[in-house]
């Protein structure tokens, strides 16, 4: 019988874990984290590039430089 390995990852996205599925054809953003929908709901509509100092405060986040991490992700739905 072959031995379980130990679970080392405590937090989803931890190890490399996907959060947010690759994308097909027919996908709506039903199958978004929640996060990524309130990313996606706050910088719809806004013309431009958006900078995530900007949608932070939005998201109830901080502004700090180490608090902010950009991303392209929300844009690419």
């Amino acid at each position: 019988m072959a031995e379980e390995l130990e679970r080392v990852t405590t937090t989803p996205g931890a190890g490399g874990m996907a959060l947010v599925p690759y994308r097909e054809e027919g996908m709506d953003t039903g199958v978004l984290p929640a996060d990524y929908l309130a990313i996606l709901k706050t910088v719809t509509g806004i013309e431009g590039a958006v900078k995530a100092g900007d949608v932070a405060p939005a998201l109830g986040k901080g502004v700090q430089s180490a608090q902010v991490v950009r991303t392209g992700a929300a844009r690419s739905v």
